[in-house]
């Protein structure tokens, strides 16, 4: 048995990384599975709130048409504006439709994850609230994305098996010594047997190998070298996946927030589409007998009235 042998040793330490890669890659693997879950159930949860703000936005186009319908009635509307009330009413209906079959798909695909059987259904009990929270900092996440993400564990852990594999192909160089010893029984029978020991002690000096151990040193440096570089290219990807994440965080609730606030804001009508309502009085004009009145009086003559009450002049 080797005492002193630092290449076994080294060796031995890569395995431990090997083994610790695929724990690690087998922890990776059931957080993608629930990454999957995490993100389709989320999905639900914001489709059933958008599907909540379109029918907000369908009981207020409802009150606008019948507010509409009202006017057109009373001779204080024109039906072009119940016409429009009454597009943009099919128009949300259109949408809610639309809501509500993403909604059944983001269901059918979470049933579909999670194993469920084909009569069974995924009914959602919470909702979404545009609650205030700030975002997370950028550079907390990713430091813990970092620390605890163990896909990249696992690849850190083959860049550091591979690095103890170039300094065991390098400590082949260096004297290993080894103890061996065995115990055996002699004689020419079992009765007058006699035990044996034997006790051997080797050093083991490499003094030409053929380059044999320049090759095998050379290889793990490239595999060294070869794993380092792939351990950039997954943290460019997280680093990736932790910005799209906080800006689809950041616009889902500001897109609630403003939903929330929709139905508080009075109408916009930032194009000019306004309908001018003339109101018509009767007025009676009095024209006394006097002979230059008549000829200054003409028929389809436009005049600026005056109305006298009391002190105030309209």
């Amino acid at each position: 048995m080797p005492v002193v042998a630092v290449s076994a040793w080294r060796t031995y330490q890569a395995e431990k990384q090997r083994e610790k890669s695929s724990e690690d890659e087998a922890a990776a693997v059931q957080e993608s599975i629930a990454g999957m879950v995490v993100a389709q159930y989320l999905s639900l949860l914001r489709s059933k709130a958008t599907e909540q703000a379109v029918q907000s936005r369908i009981d207020l186009a409802a009150v606008l048409l019948r507010l509409a319908n009202d006017q057109l009635k009373q001779g204080t509307g024109t039906s072009t504006d119940a016409l429009r009330a009454n597009v943009e009413l099919l128009v949300e209906k259109e949408n809610l439709v639309r809501a509500q079959a993403q909604t059944k798909a983001y269901s059918h695909g979470l049933a579909q994850l999670l194993g469920l059987q084909e009569s069974q259904h995924v009914v959602s009990t919470e909702s979404l609230t545009a609650a205030d929270k700030q975002v997370p900092e950028e550079q907390q996440l990713l430091t813990e994305a970092f620390n605890t993400r163990p896909d990249l564990a696992s690849i850190n852990a083959l860049s550091q098996a591979a690095q103890f594999d170039r300094k065991a192909a390098a400590s082949q160089r260096l004297p290993e010594l080894h103890f061996d010893g065995y115990w055996a029984q002699t004689g020419r029978n079992p009765a007058g047997a006699l035990p044996a020991y034997t006790y051997e002690g080797q050093i083991k000096l490499p003094l030409f190998t053929g380059c044999r151990i320049t090759a095998e040193a050379q290889r793990a440096r490239l595999a060294a070298d070869r794993a380092q570089e792939t351990v950039a290219e997954p943290r460019d990807l997280i680093t990736q996946e932790v910005r799209d994440a906080l800006s689809s965080l950041d616009a889902a609730r500001q897109e609630l927030q403003a939903g929330s606030r929709q139905a508080l804001l009075p109408p916009e009508n930032a194009t000019g589409n306004f309908v001018k309502v003339v109101q018509r009085i009767p007025v009676k004009i009095r024209v006394h007998q006097n002979p230059y009145d008549r000829e200054v009086l003409r028929p389809g003559m436009n005049v600026e009235v005056k109305i006298r009450t009391s002190s105030w002049i309209f």
